[in-house]
């Protein structure tokens, strides 16, 4: 059962001097012990400092972690990109090459009418041959 503290004691404790005894009661064993002022807080500023470089090395661990992360997807984005554009330039050789030879069948198509039925060319009509 927790103890029941009045309110002018708790303004006292603003005051507090390091010769100032805590009593702290293991309810579980029913033991009691004191532990003065100084001993807690340099028990509190110990555990603190510690808590805190711990989560220091934790937050220096997952930044370091999520660096590599973001490098790895930017690599993989970047790889992404240039395999995209040597796709790209790829496919634009390959659709110049098919105009090109669909051009020039044209042409030769052209070039046969003209000679099977004697009229000029499509060539000749354009420049005045």
């Amino acid at each position: 059962m927790a103890a029941s503290i009045k309110i002018s004691e708790l303004n006292s404790l603003n005051n507090l001097t390091d010769v100032d005894l805590f009593l702290v009661s293991d309810m579980e064993t029913g033991t009691s012990r004191k532990i003065s002022y100084t001993d807690l807080k340099s028990n509190i500023t110990s555990d603190t400092t510690s808590a805190l470089s711990s989560l220091t090395d934790v937050v220096s661990q997952n930044r370091s972690d999520a660096e590599t992360l973001v490098e790895t997807i930017r690599v993989a984005l970047q790889a992404s990109i240039d395999g995209n554009t040597t796709s790209f330039s790829a496919g634009d050789d390959q659709l110049e090459a098919n105009l090109t030879a669909y051009k020039n069948h044209i042409e030769e198509r052209n070039l046969e009418l003209a000679l099977a039925f004697d009229v000029p060319t499509y060539a000749e009509i354009i420049y005045g041959g």
